[in-house]
């Protein structure tokens, strides 16, 4: 059903929604004291969309473990950034990619696909013009899929200059959007 729904079946994905809103609300409720659980619950299932879309049974994990994971990380991101008050009373969309998942804004259009491709190559250009060589590596190794311990690894430095690059890098990549 996961391939249906990343194939573009809206009645998979509702369906996909339906049967894990149960494991979203439960782990949404974990974290009730930190914010609202209807709050996380609708991170948690904007984490189950980005799941859907990016699932592939060829990594050996089931859909609903990796979706677990997914919905997981999304709420433990949205609880730091409440509690680091990056966000005010409410919790928010935390980029437009969410915003544009939710409503359909039209990703399979070939159109928005190469628009899409051109700011992300004119964005990427930018970025790496102002990066470091240690931060153009990091950067490189994270979008790779590395976690930050294999990075550190890699480099012969320790995780907290690692997460501090990774810190650059997003403070960079603001100044350019």
């Amino acid at each position: 059903m996961a391939e249906l729904a990343r194939g573009g079946s809206n009645a998979a994905a509702a369906a996909l929604a339906v049967r894990m809103a149960p494991v979203v609300n439960s782990i949404a409720s974990r974290y009730k004291a930190a914010a609202e659980t209807e709050d996380l619950a609708q991170e948690g299932m904007i984490g189950l969309l980005k799941a859907i879309g990016s699932f592939s049974p060829l990594n050996g994990a089931s859909f609903r473990t990796y979706a677990t994971v997914c919905i997981s990380n999304r709420i433990i991101s949205a609880v730091r950034k409440s509690i680091r008050g990056k966000e005010n009373a409410s919790l928010s969309f935390s980029d437009a990619d969410d915003a544009e998942l939710i409503s359909g804004g039209g990703a399979d259009d070939p159109q928005n696909i190469v628009i899409g491709q051109a700011e992300a190559d004119r964005l990427m250009k930018e970025l790496s013009a102002s990066l470091s060589e240690f931060e153009s590596g990091v950067l490189r190794l994270y979008l790779s899929g590395e976690s930050y311990s294999s990075i550190a690894s890699h480099f012969s430095s320790s995780f907290k200059s690692v997460d501090n690059a990774m810190q650059r890098i997003r403070r960079k990549l603001r100044s350019f959007r």
